[in-house]
């Protein structure tokens, strides 16, 4: 097996491509996402192959090896060629940027493989606190029975209602219960675990979810952080997707205790 093919490149790849390959098979064989050996020895192949065809002269060196059916260790005698300074110090610099450019990489990847990793830690802790709020939605905290002093349907056809100088902001269907029924008396809804106020309604008639809960949204929000987490924690392999994925359940649990302190 030649360079290329431990490259998984063809031999009149461009460097762009080489590069490309290079740096999906790293991704694969990392000590940081493969500990097994045969990973180890994998990465120092395609390390020294892509130190070899990343230099123009090595490759072309190498080349000339594989044309000829020389081995890989076997240097072609040649004549020394006549090279301009400017030139020597420009490919110099050239083959020093690549591998500054490629160590520079090679530390970031490291660094983002480390973050998914704690990532998948707190994938355990933000799932329990999607199925706290999932019990806190779907179990009853008890009610409570309020006299209603005004009811209004505002100009966006919602309905306020007023009781001990509090006002609470629900479907425009409850206004038309209002007016059917005339009813003085209403019935705030709390949730299970929290105690927030989840819905109000009449005596006897339907209630709505109060506006500017959760509640409103039904118990959406838990469920994508519940999805989330639990493909955080089953995708054990690095990928960038899920490293970028991995950062709406911080936000996400953000939101929700945002509405706890709220209330």
């Amino acid at each position: 097996m030649n360079h290329y093919d431990t490259l998984e490149v063809h031999q009149g790849a461009s460097f762009d491509e080489i590069k490309r390959s290079y740096r999906r098979l790293v991704k694969i064989y990392h000590p940081d996402v493969n500990p097994s050996a045969l990973a180890a020895e994998k990465i120092t192949q395609i390390t020294l192959a892509y130190e070899v065809l990343s230099d123009p002269n090595a490759r072309a060196t190498y080349d000339w090896q594989l044309s000829v059916g020389a081995s890989t260790g076997y240097t072609p005698p040649k004549a020394e060629p006549v090279v301009d300074e400017r030139e020597q110090r420009r490919r110099e610099y050239v083959k020093w940027r690549r591998k500054r450019d490629e160590e520079l990489w090679q530390k970031r990847f490291h660094m983002k493989v480390m973050f998914y990793k704690y990532q998948r830690n707190f994938a355990y802790l933000f799932l329990i606190i999607g199925l706290l709020f999932t019990y806190d939605h779907f179990v009853s905290g008890g009610q409570r029975e309020i006299t209603v002093e005004k009811v209004i349907l505002d100009k966006w056809g919602d309905t306020r209602v007023n009781f001990n100088g509090t006002q609470l902001l629900v479907s425009g269907k409850m206004y038309n219960d209002y007016v059917n029924t005339q009813a003085q008396k209403a019935i705030i809804y709390r949730s299970g675990l929290f105690g927030m106020r989840t819905k109000l309604g009449f005596v006897d008639q339907s209630a709505y979810a109060i506006r500017g809960t959760l509640f409103q949204f039904g118990n959406s929000f838990a469920f994508v952080l519940i999805f989330l987490c639990v493909a955080l924690i089953y995708s054990k392999d690095y990928s960038d997707m899920m490293l970028t994925l991995g950062l709406l359940p911080v936000f996400i649990v953000m939101f929700l205790i945002a509405f706890i302190v709220v209330y």
